[in-house]
């Protein structure tokens, strides 16, 4: 049987009541200020997050579906090309390493040539 947007099956209607049930229970105990205060969204994602164990790969694959469902199709193909965009800050983060490592070694070798050294190492955060 096929169902308009919007509309669900008993079973479905039955568990979107509890996953409603689990949000607002989520909201009364997962946060630190009143659930009325807490938007259904934010616990929702609470959830995910939680259930995927914070990994985001994982809680990249719930989102892209649901986006997906929805029929947000456009907006995926863009979502997965940026999710699969090297990691530039990992890629950063290597070469400053590699950088600090010459630096010690080029100011090793400025020592013992009773050189001052010329470079410091990079401090970041």
């Amino acid at each position: 049987m096929k169902y308009l947007p919007g509309e669900f099956s008993i079973r479905e209607k039955d568990i979107m009541d509890r996953l409603k049930s689990v949000v607002q229970d989520m909201k009364e105990l997962g946060y630190t200020i009143p659930a009325n205060q807490v938007k259904d969204t934010d616990a929702l994602g609470g959830l995910v997050s939680k259930f995927c164990k914070w990994n985001g790969d994982n809680i990249y694959e719930v989102s892209y579906r649901a986006f997906e469902d929805s029929n947000y199709h456009s907006f995926n193909r863009k979502f997965e090309k940026l999710w699969n965009e090297p990691d530039y800050e990992e890629q950063y983060n290597d070469l400053l390493n590699k950088y600090n490592e010459l630096t010690v070694k080029y100011n090793a070798a400025a020592e013992q040539a009773n050189m001052h050294p010329l470079v410091k190492e990079m401090e970041y955060e």
